[in-house]
């Protein structure tokens, strides 16, 4: 029953479907998008130095109603000045040149609501707004979910951990394809 209320409400919101999450593992998928972005942009040999030295990347994100990121607003993080303004650069430049879809994450918070009225209310909250910005975080949770494993038996070291969590999950993008010299639309790769 709860399975065809969820399907029932979502029919509703086609545009958002499987954008607005409440789902415990949605910031976890946020964080290995971005995690994929940030390898594909960056390069293996500085993901390694930035995991050797503790560094983080922090990305405020313009997105769209549909989840594309729009632009990158802001940056932050752990990482030297020279290093983290090139890092900055060619993330805002593969923004511009690929339309990323990133999930939209809420928390359950009223409990006095059952799931399936907190998910509508979630979707409602995401439909009714404009623009909004997200943040994305690497390596994000990446490094606990690393401790977590390495307690439970796992032997590979934190990058091979990083890779191995990456390789579970796409990128969901677009590519901009100029028509005509005219006009940009968006094609899969």
């Amino acid at each position: 029953m709860r399975t065809k209320i969820i399907v029932f409400l979502l029919s509703f919101y086609l545009p958002c479907l499987g954008q607005v999450a409440i789902d415990n593992d949605c910031g976890f998928r946020s964080c290995r998008i971005f995690g994929r972005v940030v390898l594909t942009v960056l390069g293996l040999n500085t993901v390694r130095e930035m995991l050797e030295h503790n560094q983080r990347l922090t990305l405020w994100l313009n997105i769209d109603s549909l989840g594309y990121v729009l632009s990158v607003k802001k940056a932050g993080g752990e990482m030297p000045q020279p290093q983290h303004e090139e890092a900055v650069s060619k993330l805002k430049s593969y923004f511009q040149q690929n339309m990323v879809r990133m999930p939209i994450c809420y928390a359950l918070q009223d409990i006095d609501r059952t799931y399936e009225e907190q998910l509508k209310l979630a979707i409602e909250s995401f439909r009714e707004s404009g623009p909004r910005t997200i943040i994305a975080f690497f390596p994000g949770e990446l490094p606990l979910r690393y401790k977590i494993a390495k307690n439970s038996g796992y032997k590979g070291s934190m990058l091979d951990y990083l890779l191995l969590k990456l390789n579970e999950q796409e990128i969901p993008i677009k590519k901009k394809v100029r028509v005509h010299g005219k006009k940009d639309i968006f094609v899969k790769p």
